[in-house]
């Protein structure tokens, strides 16, 4: 009788109940790799999706302080849209006419001349290689080399392919970035014209108890990614001038090209700015070692304006990440999918992060495993 009851107490016990929740959830899981086909319609459909919506959403949240802006100060939602697309094609001109140019000149002849940066850094290395000072530790720094370079080629490697691999083959490539081009404009257009009706239609669907945690989930994840996206882009830009200003200033070959390039790959948080200083470094070895502290010192002082100025002042601590974790979620996206996983991975973690929060907070209520013990004394 004694063993039934203890039975019975833990068949209707909370950790009974959260195993076969566990249990259950994995088997879902399983039966659903079992029958993947039936998803690849939607796979291919959020593939063909994908590039034009994320593209539609950095404008959107790019310039949708312009639109609010606008439409607080009176004018009508389609007068405030048709000023945002003037913006953008100003923005495009001036790009076309004065920045681009210059920036494929620089590239151009970087490229060009690169190969010869790199063979003088090459004998430079060589000639290091020969002295006395590198015979003391070569058996050492060797073995050092050895295995930075094969975790190197390992992860490029796998990155790679990843990155081919979403690219698809070359017309496929060609197809997709003509269609984000035509289609982008357009989903751009009615996110800024029909932004408001998006959280009504989806409270539709969700039943009337879970409507107001629904509706913070849904300010959340939009405050995470305006704050995200925007703020990236601002930071970038700032890098991007900030390394323009200190490669003239020393007299760096190749200034704009390098600090836009900077810019650009400020976009992946912490590993860009490093990324973006190689080359900058060998085209400071080949010119003297001077040159080499001078770049540096620019990279030094950028480092404390964004770290400890811009960063702060544009993103704040809104985020509430780790730089560890961030590191973790570059690194697992850049494997997963190349570079679409390392330029998307933080906001996707930012948005999954936001999802995960709620349901561990519903799960607390619903199960009160997390309820502090109360003192009887």
């Amino acid at each position: 009788m004694q063993q039934k009851e203890r039975f019975k107490r833990f068949i209707n016990s909370r950790i009974f109940i959260g195993l076969i929740t566990i249990l259950l959830t994995l088997l879902i899981i399983l039966l659903t790799s079992q029958v993947s086909f039936i998803f690849r319609p939607f796979q291919v459909f959020i593939n063909v999706v994908s590039i034009p919506l994320i593209i539609s959403l950095i404008l959107y949240y790019l310039f949708m302080p312009i639109m609010r802006y606008l439409t607080q100060q009176g004018t009508t939602r389609n007068q405030s849209i048709f000023v945002v697309f003037l913006l953008i094609i100003l923005i495009f001109f001036i790009l076309l006419i004065w920045i681009i140019p210059v920036l494929r000149d620089q590239i151009g002849s970087l490229f060009n001349e690169f190969p010869n940066y790199y063979n003088a850094v090459s004998e430079q290395i060589s000639h290091f290689i020969n002295s006395d000072t590198y015979v003391q530790f070569s058996s050492f720094i060797e073995s050092m080399v050895i295995t930075i370079e094969n975790a190197i080629v390992n992860y490029s490697e796998t990155f790679i392919s990843n990155t081919v691999a979403s690219l698809g083959s070359t017309f496929g490539a060609i197809v997709s970035i003509s269609l984000a081009l035509i289609t982008a404009p357009i989903m751009f257009y009615y996110l800024l014209k029909e932004d408001y009706k998006i959280p009504i239609q989806l409270m539709k669907f969700v039943p009337t108890k879970n409507r107001a945690t629904i509706r913070q989930m849904i300010r959340e994840i939009n405050q995470q990614l305006s704050l995200y996206i925007r703020g990236q882009l601002i930071v970038a830009l700032a890098v991007a001038i900030m390394f323009m200003i200190g490669y003239s200033i020393i007299g760096l070959p190749y200034a704009i090209a390098l600090g836009i390039i900077s810019g650009i790959l400020n976009i992946i948080p912490y590993l860009g700015s490093f990324i973006a200083m190689i080359p900058a470094v060998i085209i400071a070895v080949v010119h003297s070692p001077f040159m080499v502290l001078k770049v540096l010192i620019v990279a030094l002082v950028e480092q404390t304006l964004e770290g400890r100025i811009i960063s702060p002042k544009v993103l704040g601590d809104n985020l509430k990440i780790h730089p560890i974790v961030i590191l973790i979620v570059l690194l697992t996206a850049g494997q997963l999918n190349g570079v679409t996983g390392v330029i998307i991975g933080v906001p996707v973690y930012a948005v999954m992060k936001v999802f995960l929060r709620h349901g561990f907070n519903y799960f607390k209520k619903r199960t009160k495993l997390y309820d502090e013990p109360v003192d009887n004394q």
